[in-house]
């Protein structure tokens, strides 16, 4: 059984579908994130990047609190994340299964 500790550093992100079936859904993996769910690889970059627009709203109606805490427990989350996404998707056999995709033609 796992510490508390352990938890609390396990993987936020990780690519869900681990064996895509062609070069597609490799490009743009399917991704489970802890407290989020499943989405597209794309989808969460488009997520990130509507935040600060979303920021640049609250800040202008002088709500800090919230924007405080969403930068807090999501938006810190989110970029986690992807950089562990990221990670594995630069691993070589991430890497190796894109290639065969590519050769198969799929």
């Amino acid at each position: 059984m796992k510490t508390f500790r352990e938890l609390q550093e396990s993987e936020s992100g990780q690519i869900y579908n681990t064996s895509p079936k062609t070069y597609k859904e490799w490009e743009d993996p399917e991704i489970l994130i802890v407290g989020f769910g499943r989405m597209l690889y794309s989808q969460l970059k488009n997520k990130i990047n509507r935040y600060p627009q979303q920021y640049a709203k609250e800040l202008k109606r002088d709500n800090w609190s919230n924007v405080q805490y969403s930068i807090e427990h999501m938006f810190l989350d989110l970029l986690k994340a992807v950089q562990e996404i990221e990670k594995q998707m630069t691993a070589s056999q991430w890497k190796r299964r894109g290639t065969m995709l590519k050769r198969q033609g799929k």
